[in-house]
Protein backbone atom coordinates (compact mmCIF):
# COMPACT_ATOMS: atom_id res chain seq x y z
CA UNK A 1 0.00 0.00 0.00
CA UNK A 2 2.77 2.42 0.96
CA UNK A 3 4.60 1.51 -2.23
CA UNK A 4 1.49 2.37 -4.31
CA UNK A 5 1.09 5.72 -2.54
CA UNK A 6 4.75 6.48 -3.11
CA UNK A 7 4.46 5.69 -6.82
CA UNK A 8 1.35 7.89 -7.17
CA UNK A 9 3.10 10.74 -5.38
CA UNK A 10 6.12 10.48 -7.66
CA UNK A 11 3.84 10.41 -10.71
CA UNK A 12 1.99 13.53 -9.54
CA UNK A 13 5.24 15.41 -8.90
CA UNK A 14 6.55 14.36 -12.32
CA UNK A 15 3.35 15.58 -13.98
CA UNK A 16 3.52 18.98 -12.27
CA UNK A 17 7.24 19.26 -13.08
CA UNK A 18 6.56 18.48 -16.74
CA UNK A 19 4.05 21.35 -16.91
CA UNK A 20 6.34 23.93 -15.29
CA UNK A 21 7.97 26.35 -17.78
CA UNK A 22 11.56 25.60 -18.73
CA UNK A 23 12.90 29.13 -18.68
CA UNK A 24 16.13 28.25 -20.48
CA UNK A 25 14.33 26.70 -23.49
CA UNK A 26 13.65 28.40 -26.82
CA UNK A 27 10.00 27.30 -26.69
CA UNK A 28 8.23 28.08 -23.43
CA UNK A 29 4.62 27.30 -22.49
CA UNK A 30 2.80 29.31 -19.82
CA UNK A 31 -0.27 27.94 -18.05
CA UNK A 32 -0.81 29.89 -14.82
CA UNK A 33 -0.86 33.36 -13.32
CA UNK A 34 2.35 32.45 -11.51
CA UNK A 35 3.97 31.70 -14.89
CA UNK A 36 3.04 35.16 -16.22
CA UNK A 37 4.29 36.82 -13.04
CA UNK A 38 7.59 34.99 -13.37
CA UNK A 39 7.93 36.08 -17.00
CA UNK A 40 7.45 39.70 -15.98
CA UNK A 41 10.02 39.34 -13.20
CA UNK A 42 12.59 37.76 -15.51
CA UNK A 43 12.23 40.36 -18.28
CA UNK A 44 12.81 43.10 -15.68
CA UNK A 45 15.57 41.22 -13.84
CA UNK A 46 19.03 42.64 -13.11
CA UNK A 47 20.36 39.15 -13.77
CA UNK A 48 21.37 38.93 -17.45
CA UNK A 49 21.02 35.13 -17.44
CA UNK A 50 17.43 35.36 -16.24
CA UNK A 51 16.59 38.27 -18.53
CA UNK A 52 17.85 36.55 -21.72
CA UNK A 53 17.93 39.86 -23.65
CA UNK A 54 14.21 40.26 -23.13
CA UNK A 55 13.66 36.68 -24.40
CA UNK A 56 14.73 37.64 -27.93
CA UNK A 57 14.19 34.79 -30.43
CA UNK A 58 12.27 32.81 -27.78
CA UNK A 59 8.76 31.53 -28.56
CA UNK A 60 6.37 31.88 -25.63
CA UNK A 61 2.91 30.30 -25.88
CA UNK A 62 -0.05 30.83 -23.57
CA UNK A 63 -1.85 27.49 -23.14
CA UNK A 64 -4.93 28.57 -21.14
CA UNK A 65 -7.17 31.44 -20.15
CA UNK A 66 -5.72 33.07 -17.04
CA UNK A 67 -7.30 35.31 -14.41
CA UNK A 68 -4.73 37.37 -12.53
CA UNK A 69 -7.38 38.30 -9.91
CA UNK A 70 -5.98 41.79 -9.65
CA UNK A 71 -6.78 44.08 -6.74
CA UNK A 72 -5.26 46.92 -4.75
CA UNK A 73 -3.15 44.36 -2.92
CA UNK A 74 -2.45 42.23 -6.01
CA UNK A 75 -1.37 44.62 -8.74
CA UNK A 76 0.11 43.57 -12.05
CA UNK A 77 3.70 44.46 -12.94
CA UNK A 78 3.89 45.05 -16.73
CA UNK A 79 6.16 42.83 -18.83
CA UNK A 80 9.09 44.93 -20.00
CA UNK A 81 10.36 48.46 -19.41
CA UNK A 82 11.95 51.14 -21.58
CA UNK A 83 15.36 50.00 -20.36
CA UNK A 84 14.54 46.28 -20.56
CA UNK A 85 11.80 45.72 -23.17
CA UNK A 86 10.20 42.39 -23.99
CA UNK A 87 11.84 41.12 -27.22
CA UNK A 88 10.34 37.65 -27.67
CA UNK A 89 7.51 36.06 -29.67
CA UNK A 90 4.40 35.84 -27.49
CA UNK A 91 1.49 33.78 -28.89
CA UNK A 92 -1.64 33.98 -26.78
CA UNK A 93 -3.25 31.04 -28.56
CA UNK A 94 -6.55 33.02 -28.72
CA UNK A 95 -6.68 32.92 -24.91
CA UNK A 96 -7.69 35.72 -22.55
CA UNK A 97 -5.77 37.22 -19.64
CA UNK A 98 -8.30 38.73 -17.25
CA UNK A 99 -7.99 40.61 -13.99
CA UNK A 100 -5.11 42.94 -14.95
CA UNK A 101 -5.14 45.63 -12.25
CA UNK A 102 -2.66 48.53 -12.22
CA UNK A 103 -2.66 51.45 -9.78
CA UNK A 104 0.99 52.08 -9.02
CA UNK A 105 3.33 54.50 -10.77
CA UNK A 106 6.82 52.98 -10.65
CA UNK A 107 9.85 54.67 -12.18
CA UNK A 108 9.12 53.28 -15.65
CA UNK A 109 6.03 55.13 -16.99
CA UNK A 110 4.79 52.41 -19.39
CA UNK A 111 1.71 50.57 -18.14
CA UNK A 112 -0.33 47.71 -19.60
CA UNK A 113 -0.15 43.92 -19.70
CA UNK A 114 3.15 44.62 -21.45
CA UNK A 115 5.04 47.74 -20.44
CA UNK A 116 7.32 48.04 -23.48
CA UNK A 117 7.37 45.74 -26.51
CA UNK A 118 10.76 45.96 -28.21
CA UNK A 119 11.79 46.27 -31.85
CA UNK A 120 12.35 42.51 -32.23
CA UNK A 121 9.16 41.39 -30.44
CA UNK A 122 5.96 39.96 -31.85
CA UNK A 123 2.67 39.68 -29.93
CA UNK A 124 -0.14 37.60 -31.48
CA UNK A 125 -3.53 36.09 -30.69
CA UNK A 126 -3.96 37.49 -27.19
CA UNK A 127 -6.97 39.11 -25.54
CA UNK A 128 -6.66 41.05 -22.30
CA UNK A 129 -9.10 42.71 -19.91
CA UNK A 130 -7.48 45.49 -17.91
CA UNK A 131 -8.30 48.06 -15.24
CA UNK A 132 -5.53 50.68 -15.39
CA UNK A 133 -5.40 53.89 -13.37
CA UNK A 134 -1.99 55.55 -13.44
CA UNK A 135 0.04 58.18 -15.29
CA UNK A 136 2.54 57.94 -18.12
CA UNK A 137 2.04 55.89 -21.29
CA UNK A 138 -0.99 53.67 -20.75
CA UNK A 139 -2.70 50.93 -22.76
CA UNK A 140 -4.71 47.82 -22.03
CA UNK A 141 -2.35 45.50 -23.89
CA UNK A 142 0.86 47.55 -23.98
CA UNK A 143 2.17 50.93 -22.91
CA UNK A 144 4.67 51.43 -25.74
CA UNK A 145 4.86 49.18 -28.81
CA UNK A 146 7.98 49.17 -30.96
CA UNK A 147 7.41 45.71 -32.44
CA UNK A 148 4.59 43.80 -34.11
CA UNK A 149 1.11 43.20 -32.68
CA UNK A 150 -1.29 40.98 -34.63
CA UNK A 151 -4.82 39.72 -34.03
CA UNK A 152 -4.94 40.97 -30.46
CA UNK A 153 -7.50 42.88 -28.41
CA UNK A 154 -8.03 44.69 -25.14
CA UNK A 155 -11.10 45.61 -23.16
CA UNK A 156 -11.79 47.32 -19.85
CA UNK A 157 -11.07 50.72 -18.32
CA UNK A 158 -7.98 52.86 -18.93
CA UNK A 159 -7.67 56.08 -16.94
CA UNK A 160 -5.12 58.62 -15.72
CA UNK A 161 -4.65 59.35 -12.06
CA UNK A 162 -4.31 63.12 -12.47
CA UNK A 163 -5.50 66.11 -14.48
CA UNK A 164 -3.12 67.32 -17.18
CA UNK A 165 -0.25 64.99 -16.26
CA UNK A 166 1.07 64.80 -19.83
CA UNK A 167 0.00 61.18 -20.08
CA UNK A 168 -0.66 59.35 -23.36
CA UNK A 169 -3.52 56.84 -23.25
CA UNK A 170 -4.91 54.33 -25.73
CA UNK A 171 -7.27 51.42 -25.32
CA UNK A 172 -4.87 48.91 -26.90
CA UNK A 173 -1.59 50.84 -26.68
CA UNK A 174 -0.55 54.24 -25.41
CA UNK A 175 2.23 54.79 -27.98
CA UNK A 176 2.77 52.86 -31.22
CA UNK A 177 6.09 53.09 -33.03
CA UNK A 178 5.73 49.66 -34.60
CA UNK A 179 3.05 47.70 -36.44
CA UNK A 180 -0.46 46.79 -35.37
CA UNK A 181 -2.60 44.55 -37.57
CA UNK A 182 -6.12 43.42 -36.60
CA UNK A 183 -6.05 45.06 -33.19
CA UNK A 184 -9.09 46.24 -31.25
CA UNK A 185 -10.33 47.82 -28.05
CA UNK A 186 -13.75 47.98 -26.40
CA UNK A 187 -14.27 49.88 -23.18
CA UNK A 188 -13.86 53.19 -21.39
CA UNK A 189 -11.08 55.77 -21.43
CA UNK A 190 -10.97 58.58 -18.87
CA UNK A 191 -8.08 60.96 -19.14
CA UNK A 192 -9.15 64.55 -18.64
CA UNK A 193 -6.50 67.02 -19.66
CA UNK A 194 -4.33 64.29 -21.21
CA UNK A 195 -3.88 62.87 -24.72
CA UNK A 196 -6.16 59.92 -25.39
CA UNK A 197 -7.30 57.77 -28.30
CA UNK A 198 -9.79 54.93 -28.52
CA UNK A 199 -7.24 52.44 -29.86
CA UNK A 200 -3.93 54.32 -29.70
CA UNK A 201 -2.86 57.48 -27.91
CA UNK A 202 -0.12 58.42 -30.38
CA UNK A 203 0.84 56.59 -33.58
CA UNK A 204 4.14 56.94 -35.41
CA UNK A 205 4.03 53.45 -36.92
CA UNK A 206 1.63 51.53 -39.15
CA UNK A 207 -1.88 50.37 -38.16
CA UNK A 208 -4.08 48.25 -40.43
CA UNK A 209 -7.46 46.48 -40.18
CA UNK A 210 -8.06 47.61 -36.61
CA UNK A 211 -11.01 49.08 -34.74
CA UNK A 212 -12.02 50.92 -31.59
CA UNK A 213 -15.35 51.01 -29.76
CA UNK A 214 -14.52 53.31 -26.89
CA UNK A 215 -16.35 55.73 -24.63
CA UNK A 216 -13.90 58.59 -24.11
CA UNK A 217 -14.03 61.48 -21.65
CA UNK A 218 -13.82 64.88 -23.34
CA UNK A 219 -13.09 67.32 -20.46
CA UNK A 220 -15.88 69.85 -20.96
CA UNK A 221 -16.45 68.85 -24.62
CA UNK A 222 -12.91 69.82 -25.63
CA UNK A 223 -11.89 67.38 -28.37
CA UNK A 224 -8.46 68.72 -29.27
CA UNK A 225 -6.63 66.20 -27.08
CA UNK A 226 -8.84 63.21 -27.88
CA UNK A 227 -9.68 61.01 -30.86
CA UNK A 228 -12.08 58.10 -31.10
CA UNK A 229 -9.37 56.02 -32.80
CA UNK A 230 -6.13 57.93 -32.18
CA UNK A 231 -5.26 61.25 -30.57
CA UNK A 232 -2.20 62.04 -32.72
CA UNK A 233 -1.32 60.25 -35.94
CA UNK A 234 2.13 60.87 -37.36
CA UNK A 235 2.28 57.48 -39.10
CA UNK A 236 0.06 55.42 -41.39
CA UNK A 237 -3.44 54.06 -40.69
CA UNK A 238 -5.27 51.92 -43.26
CA UNK A 239 -8.66 50.19 -43.34
CA UNK A 240 -9.38 50.87 -39.68
CA UNK A 241 -12.65 51.93 -38.06
CA UNK A 242 -14.36 53.43 -35.07
CA UNK A 243 -17.66 51.89 -33.99
CA UNK A 244 -20.79 53.20 -32.32
CA UNK A 245 -22.65 56.51 -32.38
CA UNK A 246 -20.94 58.21 -29.43
CA UNK A 247 -17.78 59.27 -31.25
CA UNK A 248 -15.64 62.42 -31.15
CA UNK A 249 -13.26 62.54 -34.11
CA UNK A 250 -11.32 59.70 -35.71
CA UNK A 251 -8.03 61.52 -35.02
CA UNK A 252 -7.59 64.47 -32.70
CA UNK A 253 -4.71 65.53 -34.93
CA UNK A 254 -3.49 63.91 -38.15
CA UNK A 255 -0.08 64.71 -39.58
CA UNK A 256 0.25 61.32 -41.27
CA UNK A 257 -1.75 59.23 -43.72
CA UNK A 258 -5.21 57.76 -43.07
CA UNK A 259 -6.89 55.76 -45.84
CA UNK A 260 -9.92 53.51 -46.12
CA UNK A 261 -13.28 53.43 -44.37
CA UNK A 262 -13.18 54.98 -40.92
CA UNK A 263 -16.67 54.43 -39.49
CA UNK A 264 -18.80 51.37 -38.66
CA UNK A 265 -22.32 52.08 -37.39
CA UNK A 266 -21.84 55.83 -37.12
CA UNK A 267 -22.22 58.87 -39.37
CA UNK A 268 -18.83 59.52 -41.01
CA UNK A 269 -19.69 63.01 -42.29
CA UNK A 270 -18.91 65.05 -39.14
CA UNK A 271 -15.87 62.88 -38.50
CA UNK A 272 -14.50 63.64 -41.96
CA UNK A 273 -15.37 67.34 -41.58
CA UNK A 274 -13.21 67.48 -38.47
CA UNK A 275 -10.43 65.45 -40.08
CA UNK A 276 -9.74 67.10 -43.46
CA UNK A 277 -6.51 65.16 -43.92
CA UNK A 278 -8.27 61.79 -43.85
CA UNK A 279 -7.95 60.04 -47.20
CA UNK A 280 -5.16 62.37 -48.25
CA UNK A 281 -3.51 59.75 -50.41
CA UNK A 282 0.04 61.01 -50.60
CA UNK A 283 2.59 58.75 -48.99
CA UNK A 284 3.27 55.03 -48.64
CA UNK A 285 0.53 52.42 -48.81
CA UNK A 286 1.34 48.81 -47.95
CA UNK A 287 -0.80 45.93 -49.14
CA UNK A 288 -0.08 44.12 -45.86
CA UNK A 289 1.28 45.33 -42.52
CA UNK A 290 3.03 42.03 -41.86
CA UNK A 291 4.47 39.92 -44.71
CA UNK A 292 6.14 36.53 -45.04
CA UNK A 293 7.07 36.33 -48.74
CA UNK A 294 6.92 39.65 -50.62
CA UNK A 295 6.09 43.25 -49.75
CA UNK A 296 4.21 45.46 -52.20
CA UNK A 297 5.09 49.10 -51.56
CA UNK A 298 2.96 51.73 -53.28
CA UNK A 299 4.13 55.33 -53.23
CA UNK A 300 1.76 58.15 -54.19
CA UNK A 301 3.18 61.62 -54.79
CA UNK A 302 1.51 64.94 -55.71
CA UNK A 303 3.22 64.84 -59.12
CA UNK A 304 5.16 62.34 -61.26
CA UNK A 305 8.42 61.58 -59.51
CA UNK A 306 11.52 59.41 -59.28
CA UNK A 307 11.48 57.52 -55.99
CA UNK A 308 14.26 56.06 -53.86
CA UNK A 309 13.06 53.43 -51.37
CA UNK A 310 15.32 52.39 -48.51
CA UNK A 311 14.64 49.48 -46.14
CA UNK A 312 16.27 49.81 -42.71
CA UNK A 313 16.42 47.27 -39.89
CA UNK A 314 15.66 47.96 -36.23
CA UNK A 315 19.24 49.16 -35.68
CA UNK A 316 19.03 51.69 -38.53
CA UNK A 317 21.20 49.73 -40.97
CA UNK A 318 20.16 49.77 -44.63
CA UNK A 319 19.32 46.25 -45.78
CA UNK A 320 17.87 46.98 -49.24
CA UNK A 321 17.41 49.79 -51.72
CA UNK A 322 14.95 50.23 -54.60
CA UNK A 323 15.01 53.04 -57.18
CA UNK A 324 12.03 53.59 -59.47
CA UNK A 325 12.28 56.16 -62.26
CA UNK A 326 9.01 55.71 -64.12
CA UNK A 327 7.99 59.33 -63.52
CA UNK A 328 4.47 58.48 -62.39
CA UNK A 329 2.51 59.93 -59.45
CA UNK A 330 1.73 56.37 -58.29
CA UNK A 331 4.33 53.61 -58.34
CA UNK A 332 4.42 50.13 -56.82
CA UNK A 333 7.67 48.39 -55.99
CA UNK A 334 8.16 44.83 -54.77
CA UNK A 335 10.59 43.81 -52.04
CA UNK A 336 11.27 40.07 -51.91
CA UNK A 337 12.43 40.29 -48.29
CA UNK A 338 16.09 39.97 -49.19
CA UNK A 339 19.03 42.16 -48.26
CA UNK A 340 21.57 43.75 -50.57
CA UNK A 341 23.56 40.50 -50.50
CA UNK A 342 20.61 38.48 -51.77
CA UNK A 343 19.92 36.75 -48.46
CA UNK A 344 16.53 36.54 -46.78
CA UNK A 345 16.13 39.03 -43.93
CA UNK A 346 15.21 37.93 -40.42
CA UNK A 347 11.81 38.32 -38.79
CA UNK A 348 11.25 41.70 -37.19
CA UNK A 349 10.21 45.29 -37.79
CA UNK A 350 11.69 47.28 -40.67
CA UNK A 351 11.52 50.97 -41.52
CA UNK A 352 10.64 51.98 -45.07
CA UNK A 353 11.76 55.46 -46.11
CA UNK A 354 11.01 57.11 -49.44
CA UNK A 355 12.73 60.10 -51.00
CA UNK A 356 10.94 61.33 -54.13
CA UNK A 357 11.94 64.01 -56.61
CA UNK A 358 9.08 65.38 -58.68
CA UNK A 359 9.29 66.53 -62.29
CA UNK A 360 9.10 70.11 -61.01
CA UNK A 361 12.15 69.53 -58.81
CA UNK A 362 10.13 69.44 -55.58
CA UNK A 363 11.17 66.80 -53.04
CA UNK A 364 8.90 64.63 -50.92
CA UNK A 365 9.80 62.30 -48.06
CA UNK A 366 7.65 59.58 -46.49
CA UNK A 367 8.21 56.73 -44.06
CA UNK A 368 6.36 53.82 -42.50
CA UNK A 369 7.09 50.46 -40.88
CA UNK A 370 6.50 46.88 -42.02
CA UNK A 371 6.74 43.59 -40.19
CA UNK A 372 8.47 40.48 -41.54
CA UNK A 373 7.28 37.13 -40.22
CA UNK A 374 9.08 33.88 -40.94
Amino acid sequence: MLKRIFILAISLISCLWAQAPVWTANDITLRTAADLTELSRRVRSNNATERRDGFANVNITLAANINLNGSQSNQWTPIGTAERPFQGNFNGGEHTVDGIFIRTSPLDPNHGFFGVVGDFARITNINVNADVLSSGVLGGLVGTNNGIIENSSASGKIATSGMGTGSVIGGLAGLNNGIISAGSFEGEITANGNWRGGLIGMNFGFIKNSEADATISTDNSTTGSAGSFVYFNGGRIADSKIKGQNQIVFAGRNDGLIVGEICDGCDPSPIRDRNPAINSRYGIILENAVVSDIAKITVITPEPATINIRILDALGNQVFNIVEARHSPQQTAVWNLINNNGRLVASGTYLITVEATGVSGRRFTYSTRIGVRR
